[in-house]
This record gives structure tokens, sequence and C-alpha cells, in this order.
């Protein structure tokens, strides 16, 4: 395996901006909303259907540990890939979330998506596979690319630096309600520096 690329500059939390990368990767017609609250009556404001959800949180010691112990891998075989980049993570989130919620969305065919969708089992298990997947972003021009153009739209681009947070998607996985999908880094000390 080649070695990581530079970071990636940080995302801000922009349903206008992750809704121009979500097309820009392939998802031609997914829409982002913020989600106000969990409660029935702001649920109610969501468009439907609701496929997934991204949420950002603090990387501290507590929420990390809060995830592990509320989210259980799923036993079917969601679409999944490790950061290996440092801010690369609300990009792994909205490709999990836009993964794993086809073919309720429509996918440009030769977009990163389509690519990430059809990539082939290596044929020596799941482990693999994650590899691959992970590889494959780590090096994806065209992902950083439009990565980058949703920076520039953020806010997050003027910060210039880490922003002490991390983003998760949590998607349906056939009937099962909620699948964590966790996006570990590669290097635990890279993660909690907050790289």
């Amino acid at each position: 395996m080649s070695s990581p690329p530079p970071g990636w500059p940080p995302l801000a939390s922009s349903p206008a901006a992750l809704t121009d990368l979500a097309r820009a990767l392939g998802a031609t017609d997914a829409t982002l909303s913020d989600v106000l609250g969990l409660d029935d009556d702001l649920l109610a404001l969501l468009p439907s259907p609701c496929l997934a959800l991204i949420l950002i949180y603090p990387t501290v010691s507590a929420a990390e540990s809060f995830w592990a112990e509320r989210c259980e891998p799923s036993k079917l075989r969601p679409v999944f890939l490790r950061q290996r980049v440092g801010g690369s993570c609300g990009t792994v989130a909205l490709l999990h979330a836009l993964s794993n919620s086809t073919p309720a969305l429509a996918v440009e065919p030769g977009s990163p998506l389509e690519e990430l969708l059809s990539t082939p089992e290596p044929g020596d298990g799941e482990a693999a596979l994650v590899a691959r997947r992970s590889e494959w972003l780590a090096n994806s021009t065209a992902v950083r690319a439009a990565h980058e153009r949703c920076a520039e739209l953020s806010t997050a681009a003027a910060a210039a630096g880490r922003q002490g947070r991390h983003y998760v998607a949590l998607v349906r996985i056939g009937a099962q309600r909620c699948a964590s999908m966790l996006s570990p880094r590669d290097d635990d000390d890279n993660a909690r520096s907050g790289h």
C-alpha cells in the first residue's frame, strides 16, 4: 500500500455544501438537510424519505465511548471504507451515507460513487475489500477535488485547521434501523490528535 497523501481541508457542517459534494460524487438527486432535533415535531420537518443521518460530534474520549457502546457493527454487508487521510471524515461519512442508500438514490454513470460501488471483490474476504476501498479513497483525485471544492464553499476553509470534531454516518442496512458507520482512522494517535 502506498502512504496516504497529506491531509484534506476540514469540512463545515453545511447542508448546501455537502449537497454539492454529494452531487459532485455522483448522487445526482441527493439533498442534505439540517436536523434541528430528534423529537417527532422536528423530525416531521425533514424531507422524506430520510435515508441516512450524518452527525458531527466532538472528538473526546466520552463521545468515542458513547458510540462504541451503542452502535454494533452490522451483520449485513454495508459498503464500508476507512479514513486514511486526515480531514476527510466528512467525505467518508457522506460516502457511507450515499453508498448505503442505493438504489434509492440515482448514481451518475462514471462518477466516483459508481466507482466505489463497483469495487470488485478481491476474493480474500471483507477486510481486503475494505482495504481496497480505503486505498481507492485515499488516492482518488476526483474525490479529493470535490472535497476541496466543498471546503471552499463552507466556512471550514477559513478556519484552516483541525476542528476537534468527527463525522459519522448512521444508515439503514436492510431491516436494521441504524448501523454504525464509524470511520476509524488507521492511526489511533493521529485520531486522538485530531488529524
